[in-house]
Order: C-alpha cells, then sequence, then structure tokens
C-alpha cells in the first residue's frame, strides 16, 4: 500500500472521529440543556409552593428533591448553564440539602407562631417558649422532641395535641398518647382535660396492647407478659386495623424493643400515620427493666425522615445545677448533646457536701443536714430525701417530719423520684462499693462506658432540686461521682 493511500485512510479516519466527537459534544450539550430547563420547571414549582402547610420531608423528597438529585447525577455539569440566582432552591438541594430541608418551612413556621401566638401564651400558666412552640407546629412524620429536666416536656404534647385538633389534621378519635405507666397516663389524661377541655385517648403501652388483642379476638386476655407482643403480631397480619393519625409517646428513652415493634407495626400499616415522641437519653435510667437508649438515639434511621427539636430551657432549676449537671452527663459522648439553659441565673451556693466517715450513722448525719437547711431559710420549703436503694430510707423519718414544721420532707429512691421536683435535693449514702452510688452491682451498661446507666441516674438526682443540692458522702469510701465534682466544680463543704 502506497503512502498517499495511508495518509488518505487515517485523513479519513481523523475526519470520521472528529466529525462523531462534535456530534458527540453537541448531543451531550443539546441533552444538558434540556436537563437545564427541567431544573428551572421544578424551580418554578418550588416557588408556587403554598406556605399555609408544613412541607414533610417525605413528600419534598418524592415530588422534588430526588427528582433534582436524578438530573444531577445524569450530568453534573449541567449547574454551569444555571444562574444560582435563577434557582437557588435547586443549588440548595443539591449542596447543602440539609440545610434547605431546614430553611423550607421556616416561614410557615413564623408565621404558625404569629396567627397561634395567644394560644401559645396562654395554654399553660406561662407562656410557651420558643423551642416549645417550634416543636409544636412542626408537623414532620416523625418529631423527635428532645426535652432536658424541667424544659416543660407534658406543656408540648398537650398544646401539640390541641394545635393538631385545632389545623384539623385529625379527629379526637383519632389520636393516641402513650405514657409508660398508670400515674403519667393519668397526669396526662387530667392536664389534656383541664387545659384542652377535651378528652383523647391516653393509655400505658400494656393497656393499649390489650385492648389490640381482645379486639381482635373478642375474649378477655389475662397473659400480661405477652400483651405487648402478640398486639405487635395482630397489627402485622391484618387482624388488627388501626384507626390513629397521630400517635404521641411520652418517656420515649424508656422504650423496649418490643413497645417500639409495637409502634413500627403500627407505621408500617399506615403510612399516612404521624408520631411524636417527646424524651431524654440523659434521663434513660429504666435498662435493668427492658428499655434500650439505643432506641432514641438512633430515631431517624429507625423510623425515616425526622424532625429533631431540642427543648433547651428549664424551668426547674437555676444555671449553676444546669451547667454542672449538663458536664457530667456528657461525659459519655454516647449521650446527645444539648446545651441546657436556665431561666434562673447562677448561684455560688447551689451545691452542698457533708462528709461522714460511719454510715451507721446516718439519720445523725441527716439532722446534721436538716438543721443546717432549717436554720437557714425563712420560709417553708419542700425537701426531698433521695437514696440510691429504698432500704436506705430513713429511719426517722417520721421525727425529721415533725421537727423540722418549716420543711415539707419526703423520701424517695432516685428511680422512683424521675418526674419529681422538690426546693431542696439531699442525696445519702454517696459512696463506693456495691450498694453505693454508683451502685457497683454487676450489670451490662448497654453503651459500653463506665457506670453509664449511674452516671444517667446521678444526672436523674442533681435535676430534681429547683434550688440547692445537698450531698451526704462518705469520706473513707468516697463515691467517684462525688470526687469528679469535687476536682471540677466548687462545692460548698459543711
Amino acid at each position: 500500500m502506497s503512502m498517499v493511500v495511508v495518509i488518505s485512510i487515517v485523513l479519513a479516519l481523523s475526519f470520521s472521529l472528529t466529525f462523531y466527537l462534535l456530534k458527540e459534544k453537541k448531543r451531550k450539550y443539546a441533552l444538558r440543556q434540556l436537563l437545564a430547563s427541567y431544573l428551572l420547571e421544578i424551580q418554578e414549582e418550588i416557588d408556587t409552593l403554598s406556605f399555609d402547610t408544613y412541607l414533610q420531608k417525605s413528600w419534598l423528597r418524592e415530588h422534588i428533591i430526588d427528582e433534582v438529585l436524578e438530573i444531577f447525577n445524569q450530568d453534573k455539569k449541567v449547574l454551569k448553564l444555571l444562574d444560582v440566582e435563577e434557582v437557588p432552591d435547586i443549588f440548595m438541594i443539591i449542596k447543602e440539602l440539609d440545610l434547605w430541608l431546614k430553611d423550607i418551612n421556616s416561614i410557615y413556621i413564623k408565621n404558625e407562631l404569629e396567627i397561634y401566638s395567644d394560644y401559645f401564651n396562654e395554654i399553660e400558666s406561662n407562656p410557651l417558649t420558643q423551642k416549645q412552640k417550634v416543636s409544636v407546629v412542626t408537623n414532620e412524620k416523625n418529631n423527635l422532641i428532645l426535652a432536658g429536666a424541667g424544659s416543660g416536656k407534658t406543656s408540648v404534647i398537650v398544646a401539640k395535641v390541641g394545635y393538631a385538633l385545632e389545623k384539623g389534621y385529625c379527629k379526637r378519635e383519632e389520636v393516641l398518647i402513650l405514657a409508660f405507666n398508670k400515674k403519667a397516663q393519668q397526669e396526662l389524661a387530667e392536664r389534656i382535660a383541664s387545659k384542652l377541655g377535651i378528652e383523647v385517648e391516653v393509655n400505658t403501652f400494656h393497656a393499649f396492647g390489650k385492648k389490640i388483642v381482645e379486639s381482635t379476638y373478642q375474649k378477655p386476655c389475662n397473659d400480661f407478659s405477652a400483651m405487648i407482643v402478640d398486639a405487635t403480631k395482630v397489627i402485622k397480619d391484618g387482624s388488627y386495623t388501626s384507626l390513629y393519625k397521630y400517635i404521641f409517646i411520652d418517656e420515649f428513652q424508656d422504650i423496649s424493643a418490643e413497645r417500639n415493634a409495637l409502634i413500627l407495626a403500627l407505621k408500617e400499616q399506615s403510612k399516612e400515620l404521624n408520631i411524636t415522641v417527646v424524651g431524654d437519653d440523659w434521663q434513660s435510667i429504666n435498662g435493668f427493666a427492658g428499655s434500650d437508649i439505643g432506641i432514641i438515639q438512633k430515631f431517624e434511621s429507625l423510623y425515616g425522615d425526622t424532625a429533631t427539636i431540642k427543648l433547651n430551657y428549664t424551668f426547674r432549676f437555676n444555671a449553676t445545677i444546669a451547667e454542672v449537671s449538663q458536664k457530667f452527663i456528657l461525659k459519655n459522648s454516647k449521650q446527645i448533646a444539648k446545651d441546657i439553659k436556665s431561666i434562673t441565673p447562677k448561684s455560688q451556693h447551689s451545691i452542698y457536701l457533708h462528709r461522714y466517715k460511719d454510715k451507721s450513722k446516718m439519720d445523725e448525719h441527716l439532722e446534721v443536714v436538716l438543721n443546717f437547711i432549717s436554720k437557714n431559710i425563712q420560709e417553708k420549703k419542700s425537701l426531698m430525701i433521695l437514696s440510691r436503694y429504698s432500704f436506705y430510707k430513713p429511719k426517722n423519718l417520721n421525727f425529721f417530719q415533725e421537727k423540722f414544721s418549716n420543711l415539707d420532707i419526703t423520701f424517695e429512691t432516685v428511680h422512683g423520684a424521675k418526674g419529681l421536683e422538690a426546693d431542696y435535693i439531699i442525696i445519702t449514702h454517696m459512696e463506693s462499693g456495691k450498694f453505693g452510688f454508683p451502685s457497683e452491682q454487676s450489670a451490662v451498661d448497654l453503651d459500653d462506658y463506665p457506670y453509664a446507666e449511674e452516671r444517667r441516674l446521678f444526672y436523674v438526682a442533681l435535676t430534681r432540686a429547683k434550688e440547692k443540692v445537698f450531698f451526704i458522702g462518705n469520706s473513707k469510701n468516697p463515691s467517684v461521682f462525688i470526687e469528679e465534682l469535687l476536682r471540677e466544680h466548687e462545692l460548698v463543704l459543711f
């Protein structure tokens, strides 16, 4: 083959390749322009969205987000054909999705806070805080409200039920509130009746499970331990159909795997179900009874798109107790970070320590502390004596109640004090050992941190106090918790 022929063939091939590449480039550019036009259309749809309703993440993903990301992934250079000022939402969805999801409902929330201003100011004896208001009007499919000690979680549940009914999201018979014990159930029912003037279904988990099983099988069910598991089974197999549209769960940090499976079964049965859970992983203290702290900590991964709101103001204790208790609980990095602030300023004399050597004379040490408190107050105060174990209940409790008439004295175990408060708290038997605080009885901490649940229990004890905390601690066998506080804070020794 001559050189001329070879050159001719090469030129022909080169021309064909060039022509193909140009054609391919034009085709890609034409496709990119088409994709850009789609994104412009989506931006126009976003601009026409109504802000008179809360836009749920699941709806936004289905109708907007997934489509935007699919177009972008076809050709990432499509953004070069667009002006960020022309399609700001498109750029946000692609580059800052979480921020866009947070901002998309800001106009709606602002408007609702103005419209329902009187409602928020009057629903409780004190006006709701900004975070409480936001948690009420936020209407995601799944809502996680992390409520620190004394931050008004019950107020939020009551106000959110009333708001959902007022907005027409649901009817009274479509609302279910679940509590973990009879006492909490009664308190919630009474608060709703008092504040809203209505009745909605408020049940314990076991009573709700019993209702499901009995309505399915039309006969009494007496197997208390299997109630929740059986209820979950009949939901899953379709024997029971839920009519609830809104479910509220109190003290969600105490939920067990079985109770959680029940809620997930209801969620699976009804895609329109709206779930609001209120709790505080800092106060998860019932691991021994089957509660699983991991459920609240990984809530969104279990339930799907979630709005998480942290109630960051406490109405109970001052800023000193808030600071000390918060630093203490967050030593375990697995606890969800919150920055709890107090409406009451710091007080230098908030946390006291009285030391002892002989634990057999605990009532004598208690009397010293009670004398100290009694002499330094001008008006009657409530006082709660707390101990890690019930067998530490003071033998002279009745005597103390009679002697110190300016103190309303009660006794509780720390577990029993959950949800309670008093002006002053005395925590006894702060020592090391099997029955000390922290308890050193053999127990497995599910979150793999030294004394993890005991640390949360100590946080609960600290945060029962409205004004002052008094520790009675062993100087010979000190509690590691007291030693930690002494290293890091100024305790008043007496």
